[in-house]
């Protein structure tokens, strides 16, 4: 979402009832930001519950609300999933830090598009 990052460039306040973005303002004009270091993203093809996928990632892993975990730098394809394997430190922690992420956006897809731990669709 822009809002935040429009509402900066415009010198405006940030609406309360905005998203919760950041805004990047201060990138776009050569200072530094406040960037995340993960994004959390949900998209529904053609507005449906088919092909809905929702994740949560950093530069290096890919956490699917589905529990699938991917190390995305070596595995750009998505071939491996790391979910019920033996993970390193940094692998471990980057889990943990994605799976917060996904809880706390739990809510945030319309009611409509839920998914649950099994992959189908909420009633």
């Amino acid at each position: 979402d822009f809002v935040p990052t429009l509402c900066n460039a415009a010198g405006l306040p940030v609406p309360e009832t905005a998203v919760d973005g950041r805004s990047f303002w201060p990138q776009l004009q050569g200072k530094k930001g406040n960037p995340r270091n993960w994004i959390y993203c949900w998209y529904s093809k053609n507005g449906g519950t088919s092909g809905l996928k929702e994740f949560a990632r950093n530069q290096r892993y890919k956490l699917y609300r589905t529990g699938q975990f991917y190390d995305i730098e070596s595995d750009v394809l998505e071939k491996h999933d790391l979910a019920g394997s033996s993970l390193d430190d940094r692998a471990s922690s980057s889990y943990k830090i994605l799976k917060a992420v996904l809880d706390r956006y739990l809510d945030a897809r319309p009611k409509h598009l839920l998914l649950q731990k099994n992959n189908k669709k909420a009633k």
